[in-house]
């Protein structure tokens, strides 16, 4: 779906995943998982290897129902990424796009929505991609082979 000739757009395709993962009751990065990101944030910031560090872990801890099609929509968002010199969706608008569909608190928090913190999280998830990517266990790994290999040019 999304391929020219297909019947459908581009910017259909993107609509309707993100209304998907919009809808979802608990996010593709779940509450607790969001929650933690927000608390290495505040406490870790000014140390940006050691945030690096914490959203590592945080990410490679994830139960699978999440971590599963969290690794394959960022290996996606990652391929797209690497377009955007014609598709114009560098990895920072690819997370303005998708950062409050992919993250979110259960409860409103104005600073959250103030610092657009989804947003910059879901901008240094996707630019530590390789990283945690590569930190995830060899079983996960294995799982996950078939799907990724499908997001490759045809």
């Amino acid at each position: 779906a999304g391929k020219e000739g297909d019947g459908y757009s581009p910017d259909s395709v993107a609509s309707v995943l993100k209304r998907f993962f919009f809808e979802l009751p608990n996010p593709l990065i779940d509450f607790e998982c969001f929650n933690l990101m927000l608390d290495a944030h505040g406490e870790l910031s000014e140390n940006a290897e050691k945030f690096d560090t914490r959203l590592i872990e945080i990410v490679t801890k994830m139960d699978r129902v999440h971590l599963y099609p969290f690794v394959v929509m960022s290996h996606f968002l990652n391929r797209v990424a690497t377009y955007s010199e014609t598709n114009m969706m560098p990895i920072s608008n690819l997370a303005v796009c998708f950062g409050p569909t992919l993250c979110r608190t259960e409860e409103i928090k104005p600073m959250v929505m103030v610092e657009q913190l989804d947003r910059k999280i879901v901008e240094k998830l996707l630019t530590l991609y390789p990283r945690w990517s590569d930190a995830l266990s060899q079983e996960v790994k294995d799982d996950l082979k078939p799907y990724l290999d499908e997001i490759k040019d045809k």
